[in-house]
């Protein structure tokens, strides 16, 4: 209906061309997609507690909806558009042992968040060994 109004007021203008300019950008346009009134951002860095590093490519999730991301090259992420609400919070990362937050969104609209993972110690099932002079390896792999 308003844009009914404002064809008719642009035709009965004595300016025509350039009020068809700014119909025809106007029709172009993408749609604007409001932000829901209560919706939430998460951002910050992943480093690690063991280096103070920056990590890179953990996935961050919000447990039980579809809303994740994955840090950056330079541990850098953000999660946009959350409803407001109660989250249980997942950090993975393979190499590294996962880290749980819980989050209370109800009062928040923007939240700065650093995260901090801790290496996971892999058991080693292997290790170098010498062996006998006589053999022309210099080490060989002997099981634990």
């Amino acid at each position: 209906m308003v844009l009914k109004e404002l064809v008719q007021i642009i035709l009965e203008s004595t300016e025509k061309p350039v009020c068809l300019i700014i119909i025809l950008i106007l029709l172009n346009s993408p749609p604007i997609q409001a932000q829901p009134a209560n919706a939430v951002s998460i951002s910050g860095i992943v480093y690690s507690i063991d280096t103070g590093e920056r990590v890179p490519y953990a996935r961050i999730q919000l447990e039980g909806t579809t809303l994740f991301t994955h840090s950056n090259e330079n541990g850098e992420y953000i999660l946009q558009d959350i409803p407001a609400g109660e989250y249980k919070m997942i950090i993975r990362l393979i190499g590294y042992q996962e880290n749980v937050k819980i989050l209370d969104l109800f009062s928040v609209r923007g939240l700065t968040m650093n995260i901090f993972i801790l290496e996971k110690a892999i058991p080693m099932a292997y290790r170098l060994a010498p062996i006998p002079s006589d053999m022309n390896l210099l080490f060989a792999i002997r099981e634990i």
